[in-house]
């Protein structure tokens, strides 16, 4: 699972040295992945949660749910993004952004996707193999204490 490819990740730092997230800048995930400065899950609800906390897992958990289901719209359109046989990473960005450009198109020319839809659902993975980092979860830990 996407969980798993953590513990292998290349594409977080550049070649050149340099981060690829900038101060600040995060991608989120689920519970499933851990707290790092480049990425932010929601947090874990161990039915403790503060209010605040709360609210914080309600918006990431909105965000993703806008990102999933760009992803599944592109999956319907472009089928064959449901199962990617490519071993080399700067050919699968290429094939994905490709899509995301005609997905684009489609939209501008308004293209109906509904007939492209299916409804299909994803296994997530169910344990965290990576562990959280403590600069990852200050910075959550902060971005918690906006959410008043």
């Amino acid at each position: 699972m996407m969980a798993e490819c953590l513990s292998t990740v290349v594409f977080i730092k550049r070649p050149n040295g340099g981060e690829l997230f900038g101060h600040e800048k995060y991608i989120i995930g689920d519970s499933a992945y851990p707290v790092k400065h480049w990425l932010m899950p929601v947090i874990k609800d161990n039915g403790r949660l503060s209010e605040r906390q709360k609210r914080f897992n309600q918006c990431v958990a909105s965000m993703r749910q806008l990102v999933e289901r760009t992803i599944g719209h592109l999956k319907g359109r472009f089928r064959r993004l449901r199962c990617l046989h490519v071993y080399n990473n700067e050919t699968a960005v290429k094939i994905i952004a490709a899509a995301c450009v005609l997905h684009n198109i489609c939209i501008s020319t308004n293209d109906q996707l509904d007939d492209f839809i299916e409804h299909f659902n994803e296994q997530r993975p169910q344990n965290q193999i990576v562990p959280n980092d403590e600069d990852g979860v200050a910075f959550r830990n902060r971005l918690v204490e906006l959410f008043d």
